[in-house]
């Protein structure tokens, strides 16, 4: 385990709580109580659990409190619960809040039933130690970051999916295999890295392949937001021509990446799209590139830029004081 990372995000997580904290403050919504739960109602009289005061490491959710069925795990309802090892959640649970499960670093397994359909952004965030976990077969969204930081090995895309936001399994360390079921119409894997069909964008090569090289599939036409964000095996990646953008933070971290191109077909590399990629030394702007965005290169200590003279890449590397020489 790699603490320095996990840590790193971990701060970085952690800042943007008193935003969704202030967000859930604002709303008042009536709490009742049940034993070891708070839930709230929703519209339809069911309930949503919204905290949990329990101390147990395996836990099976009930499927009704005081006689209301239990259909949602709430935001924040199991925040960092630490303790807990495994969870089983009952089949009238349609929908995993935002950052439900979020830091749970000792959950190591759990059972999701077919009855969920939605799994917020965050809601397994920083689990660290989870390695047992398959994604509902009816599942029709999985939100960002839902499980970046976790310990899994192996994802299926079912079918039903059709939103997963970014890095939804980002910074997974042990992923080495990502599967899409048959008839999913919005995603496929080409080359090991799951992709979105109707965009033509790759978003997630497992960072738990030890291969060193990669070279993106013909085809694709954007990168991702973090799809290769602490790939550090990869030292060699190859950009086919037909990829238009580079998106944000999609190389960053990848401290082991030497040796990498950019075609002329690519128009805009985003924020922060190589950063801290400590061994890259030389990169190439071709003049097709007409926008970079904030701090693209940042921490890139070694990198020299060749930019054509008068390009605007030669205008980016002056204004941002970045080493740089003419092709």
């Amino acid at each position: 385990m790699k603490k320095g990372l996990f840590a790193g995000l971990a701060v970085l997580l952690i800042c943007m709580f008193p935003v969704w904290c202030h967000a859930q403050e604002e709303t008042e919504t009536e709490v009742f109580y049940a034993g070891e739960w708070e839930y709230c109602l929703n519209e339809d009289g069911t309930a949503t659990i919204s905290h949990w005061e329990g101390e147990a490491e395996s836990l099976v959710i009930p499927g009704e409190l005081d006689g209301r069925r239990v259909t949602g795990i709430g935001d924040h309802a199991f925040l960092a619960c630490t303790g807990l090892k495994l969870v089983t959640i009952p089949d009238s649970v349609t929908k995993i809040g935002p950052s439900a499960f979020y830091e749970c670093s000792g959950l190591t397994g759990v059972k999701i039933p077919d009855s969920v359909t939605e799994i917020e952004a965050y809601a397994f965030c920083l689990c660290t130690s989870l390695k047992d976990m398959e994604i509902p077969d009816f599942t029709v969204r999985i939100g960002k970051m839902a499980f970046t930081a976790s310990a899994l090995t192996k994802v299926t895309i079912p079918a039903s999916v059709e939103e997963i936001g970014s890095w939804a399994f980002g910074t997974c360390l042990s992923l080495k295999e990502i599967d899409v079921a048959p008839g999913n119409e919005n995603y496929a894997v080409m080359d090991h890295a799951l992709t979105e069909t109707k965009t033509k964008t790759l978003i997630c090569y497992p960072c738990g392949l030890t291969d060193p090289e990669y070279t993106i599939p013909e085809g694709i036409t954007r990168i991702g937001r973090s799809t290769f964000s602490y790939c550090d095996n990869l030292k060699r990646i190859t950009i086919p021509e037909g990829v238009t953008e580079i998106g944000e933070l999609a190389f960053s971290n990848c401290r082991s990446l030497a040796e990498t191109n950019i075609p002329q077909s690519v128009e805009k590399i985003d924020d922060l799209g190589f950063c801290n990629c400590q061994s890259l030394t030389d990169l190439t702007i071709p003049d097709s590139v007409i926008e970079i965005g904030r701090d693209a290169f940042y921490q890139c200590s070694e990198l020299t830029l060749t930019v054509s003279k008068d390009s605007y890449a030669e205008q980016y590397a002056e204004e941002n004081e970045l080493p740089f020489r003419q092709a």
